[in-house]
């Protein structure tokens, strides 16, 4: 009989979990107790729901009694992950519900794994693209297939009147493309394209990347890393007022990476 259940006994953890530039950051600034709590979080999540939880009064308190600390304490570390990006803020603000593209992600792959029946994500509640819960082994986080030019770019679909076509900006254009090959400047499209899609704040700055620049962090940096930082930036709310070139904001973050 198919398995129906939501919740998990266990979880894998990624063994380079704590060079996330986001958890770097909340142990910065929440030293052990920040991690610690959202790891408590993470696992409430995958023990009740599966891919959320609702933050309501009693979560908090339970959360509060458990670590035997204030409230308020609980409250500004979960503040401070929803600002680093580690939980979506769009939807807590909407729906009081910590949860995650990633998160939801791990739900939907996990579920498979399990041979689970009717993996759903509530539409309300929903981070990640419809067409990733009917084909959870992709998804459109970078990979290496996108950075380089074979194949197409992994992710959902989305319908075609929403979709961003990418395209280089006019003074962008007239960069001196014959110093590139043409699987350079095939996967720099595929790169913007991505960009556009998952992490349209990094698309919108005053200095966007140049084919140059992400040539060179293609070569210098792990696509996990590349993945981690833009995605990182994307979650900033400060990014586009504090910051206006894209390729030196990457420099610096990615540098807390090493």
């Amino acid at each position: 009989m198919a398995n129906k259940k939501s919740s998990f006994l266990y979880y894998n953890v990624d063994t380079d979990r704590y060079n996330d530039i986001r958890i770097k950051r909340l142990k910065r600034e929440r030293k052990r107790d920040g991690i610690a709590i959202y790891d408590y979080i993470l696992c409430e999540i995958y023990r009740e729901k599966g891919y959320y939880i609702e933050w309501n009064a009693e979560s908090i308190i339970d959360t509060a009694e458990y670590w035997n600390v204030d409230e308020a304490f609980i409250n500004d570390i979960v503040n401070d992950c929803l600002d680093l990006g580690l939980f979506d803020k769009k939807l807590f603000k909407k729906e009081n519900v910590l949860s995650s593209y990633a998160i939801q992600k791990r739900y939907i792959d996990w579920s498979t794994k399990a041979k689970r029946k009717d993996i759903i994500v509530l539409e309300k509640y929903e981070i990640i693209q419809e067409e990733c819960a009917k084909l959870p082994e992709q998804s459109d986080i970078l990979t290496e297939e996108t950075l380089h030019s074979s194949g197409s770019l992994p992710g959902s679909k989305v319908k075609e009147s929403k979709v961003k076509e990418s395209k280089v900006k006019e003074s962008k254009e007239k960069e001196d493309l014959s110093a590139h090959t043409s699987e350079e400047i095939e996967a720099y499209t595929k790169f913007q394209k991505w960009i556009d899609e998952n992490a349209p704040s990094v698309a919108k700055m005053k200095e966007p990347f140049t084919i140059k620049q992400f040539v060179s962090i293609k070569k210098e940096y792990p696509i996990a890393v590349i993945q981690r930082v833009i995605l990182a930036m994307h979650n900033w709310t400060g990014l586009l007022s504090k910051r206006t070139s894209a390729n030196l904001t990457f420099k610096t973050w990615a540098k807390n990476e090493e």
